[in-house]
Order: structure tokens, then C-alpha cells, then sequence
């Protein structure tokens, strides 16, 4: 007897109230029997014009018209987490955290990865936090799950090397999943993170080996990006799908799996979101200056603004940050280990001009933006001083990655 198991997988809502809505009206129309949240469908800073509160994006996602609806952390489920997670217990449905665990619906196995940007500690709850490298936890999984667990993966951060992020930027992604999916062939991996590379670039898929790794970026007003997984199995206990597809909206565009190749394409291409010029505007760069303690007046007209030292961040704000620093910035924290053999190099970023490359934000309201770019900044060179100064490069609690970017963001 076959079976048949559909997965709508989103990412990057940010509490947005145009995609929540959009969410439900997707979900309506392709019934699915699971819904994926992959990361930062909470929103971690202030700027909440057009955003509902964590309770509402709660009471949405609770009432959505689906059996089973499971959450993978971005590095936007920070503190919020504990209330989101309270509200949902409150409203009486099963909650699925996925933190290096395996979610099984039938002879569906879906991997949820986590996140090495932002803050864990709320989104942990009672578990212990996961070693640095997968090669900690990922063999243990995959060795419990069985082969069935090499159907799905979903990770907010992409696997790095791909079309699908912006090389070189603070959310290319990480390298370490690179290496997980070449050891243990994943059928399908979708992530999210960086909003609008795949737009642009209007590139939603990428073969690795035997994966078909899969991200169609977001926007912050709509139309809703999203997945729609199509998987039947010959089998009711856990299993390799017999057959697979995945589909991605709004492109229409759909990929036989493992094989990765295209079987249906409609013509239709993605919206792209507002240009960036449209999205600065003084009075948030007015803030963001303000935050950084920077005076003068300074254009913003245009992101990532000219070449040179003070393009992107460095170019709305007024401010000039060496290259050193923007070599810091750009270590990840899966590299820390080798921080002491590895020193900051001038001549990796002669300047701001490839850090502006790096500052991908969300399309949206420009305080979301400069928010975006300063939270990215505020991540990666706190999370990089702090194993460097304390020489333990492990993430922990006391790390406050949220309150520091709030120093630049007015949270």
C-alpha cells in the first residue's frame, strides 16, 4: 500500500503579518500533513511596523489547517522563544523543536539541524547544547534514525559553496553542513537565511553529489516563498520515499528527487522585492548613526553604496571599520578552533566594499534593514571576540549575542 506524505517548509517570516497570512492561504490550498518552520519565524529586534507580536505569530501558526507543524532555530529565536514556546503549550498543541533531532510522521524522517548564529539557550529548553561540529551529533542520528533519515533535512543555515547564498557574506552559511551532506547523501535539504540571493540570482536549487539542496530566499512583504515536498513511500514504517518531488513557489517549478532534475516548470519567475535604494531612509539611518555615535550628515541613496571603505554598513553610517575588523566579523564560529593559528589578515577585505557585499538584510522597511546589517555585525564579532578572548569557543547562554546587537539597534 502506498503512502503519502506532503511537507510545506518556509522560512525567514519574521513575524511579517503579509506572510503569515500568506502562509495560511498556502497551507489551505495544498493541505499539507506538515508544515516546516526553518528558522527566523520569530524577528529579534523592535522594528515591528507590519510585524504581529509573538503571541499573535504564535495564535497564527497554532491555528494553521495542518496535522503537524514542527520549528527548526534561525538566529532570530532568541529570548522571544520562551514566550512563543509558553503560548503554544497554553493553546494545547504538541510542540516540535527540532534541535539536532529526527521528527517522524509515519515513514517520513525529517532531520531538523541547528543554528550557530544567535542565541540557543530558550530554544534548548531542558536539552544539552550540541558539540560545534556535527561530527558530534550527526553520526549518532543518523546511525539511530536509519536510512530513512537521509529523506529530509532542514537547516536555517545553507551549505556554503552554493548558488543559493552570497559567497563571502555573513550569511553564505555554514561549511560544517558542507561536509555532513558529502559523508551521509541526503536525498533534500532546504534552508533559508539569506533572504534575497535566490531571487535575484533566480536560482532556487543546487546539486551536491547525490543532494538536491534547495533555498528560494523570502521577501518581507510577499509573495510568500515557500516549498512543497511530495514524498510516497511503499512502506508504513520508516523508509526511503519510493518516489519524491519537490516544488517551489512562486517560481512553479518542480524537481524530481534525488535526481534533482526538472519535470515541470510553469514560466513563471519570482517577484523580486523593492529595490535597495528604496528601502534606506534617512531617518533610520538617522538612528542606526545615532547608535554608533556618529555625527554629519551622510548619503544613503543606495546600498551597498560606492566601492571602497565605507560602503554598506560602514557607507550609511558614517562609519569607517578596518578591514582587520571586517576579517573578525567574517569567521564563523565553526572556525574559532583555529582562531590562534589563523590571525585577521588586512589584505582578505581591503575594505568596506566587500563587507557591504556580506550585509545582505531583508527586504522591507529600511529600520529592518539597517536593524538586519547591524544585528549580522554584532553576531559575528561578538561571537568571534568571545571565543578568542576566553579561548573556549563554545557557544553558552551567558554570550548575549541579542543584547549586544540591541547596543546598535536601540532594542
Amino acid at each position: 500500500m502506498t503512502t503519502k506524505t506532503t511537507v510545506l517548509t518556509v522560512a525567514d517570516l519574521h513575524r511579517s503579518t503579509a506572510l503569515l497570512e500568506a502562509l495560511r492561504e498556502a497551507v489551505v490550498e495544498h493541505k499539507p500533513d506538515i508544515v516546516a518552520l526553518v528558522g527566523d519565524f520569530l524577528h529579534g529586534f523592535d522594528d515591528n511596523r507590519f510585524r504581529v507580536s509573538v503571541l499573535g505569530c504564535a495564535k497564527l501558526l497554532f491555528h494553521l489547517p495542518c496535522p503537524e507543524i514542527v520549528f527548526v532555530r534561525g538566529n532570530h529565536e532568541d529570548d522571544a522563544w520562551f514566550l512563543f514556546a509558553e503560548a503554544w503549550k497554553a493553546l494545547g498543541r504538541p510542540l516540535h523543536a527540532l534541535h539536532g533531532e529526527v521528527f517522524a510522521q509515519g515513514p517520513m524522517m525529517i532531520v531538523g539541524f541547528p543554528c550557530s548564529m544567535g542565541d540557543e539557550h530558550a530554544f534548548l529548553a531542558n536539552r544539552a547544547p550540541l558539540p560545534i561540529e556535527s561530527e558530534g551529533w550527526l553520526p549518532g542520528v543518523m546511525l539511530s534514525a536509519g536510512p530513512a533519515a537521509r529523506t529530509l533535512w532542514l537547516m536555517h543555515e545553507p551549505p556554503t559553496g552554493t548558488p543559493l547564498s552570497q559567497r563571502g557574506s555573513l550569511v553564505e552559511g555554514n561549511p560544517d553542513w558542507v561536509t555532513a551532506i558529502e559523508r551521509f547523501s541526503p536525498w533534500l535539504s532546504i534552508a533559508g537565511h539569506d533572504h534575497l540571493t535566490p531571487i535575484r540570482s533566480k536560482c532556487w536549487h543546487h546539486h551536491n553529489g547525490q543532494t538536491t539542496c534547495v533555498f528560494v530566499g523570502q521577501t518581507d512583504h510577499g509573495p510568500l516563498h515557500y516549498c512543497l515536498v511530495e514524498a510516497e513511500f511503499e512502506s508504513q514504517s520508516p523508509s526511503l520515499p519510493a518516489k519524491m518531488q519537490v516544488t517551489a513557489y512562486p517560481w512553479q517549478e518542480t524537481l524530481a528527487i534525488p535526481s534533482g532534475k526538472v519535470i515541470s516548470r510553469s514560466g513563471s519567475k519570482p517577484v523580486s522585492p523593492v529595490s535597495s535604494s528604496e528601502m534606506a531612509s534617512s531617518s533610520s539611518a538617522e538612528r542606526l548613526r545615532t547608535r554608533f555615535g556618529v555625527t554629519g550628515s551622510t548619503s544613503v541613496s543606495a546600498w551597498p553604496g560606492p566601492s571602497g571603505h565605507e560602503s554598506g554598513l560602514g557607507h550609511a553610517t558614517g562609519c569607517h571599520i578596518s578591514s582587520s575588523q571586517v576579517g573578525v566579523a567574517r569567521r564563523h564560529r565553526h572556525t574559532l578552533k583555529s582562531l590562534k593559528e589563523r590571525r585577521v589578515r588586512a589584505s582578505l577585505n581591503p575594505g568596506w566594499s566587500c563587507m557591504a557585499q556580506c550585509l545582505a538584510p531583508p527586504p522591507g522597511n529600511s529600520v529592518s534593514v539597517l536593524s538586519w546589517q547591524a544585528h549580522s555585525l554584532a553576531s559575528w564579532l561578538n561571537r568571534t571576540n568571545a571565543g578568542r578572548d576566553t579561548g573556549h569557543p563554545v557557544k553558552t547562554p551567558s554570550w548575549r549575542i541579542a543584547d549586544l546587537a540591541g547596543c546598535f539597534c536601540g532594542r
